[in-house]
């Protein structure tokens, strides 16, 4: 495992500014320095270590992108009428008649 290297910067700097808009877009930061660039990837670090910072619209996108296509090929119809008669059953609650 890699070394983990802490620094402060001032809040007021650009590139406060940048961490902070990165953390909450989900993007990337590229810093400059002497003509070498560095890409940060940005994630807010909790206050508390027993701080969850749990951010729904990540995670709902992140499972959106991991499932996107598992449908194709699926018959719809089929699948709306096998959901139709499963919601008549009676471990659902359903009725037949």
């Amino acid at each position: 495992m890699s070394a983990t290297n802490k620094i402060h910067i001032d809040p007021g700097t650009d590139l406060a500014t940048a961490l902070s808009r990165a953390s909450r877009e989900h993007s990337t930061v590229i810093v400059e320095t002497d003509g070498a660039e560095y890409r940060l990837e940005v994630e807010r670090v909790p206050k508390q270590e027993d701080e969850t910072d749990v951010d729904l619209g990540e995670i709902s996108r992140r499972a959106i992108r991991e499932t996107a296509g598992s449908w194709k090929g699926v018959d719809t119809e089929a699948l709306k009428a096998y959901i139709r008669e499963r919601r008549l059953t009676p471990s659902r609650g359903g009725s037949r008649d």
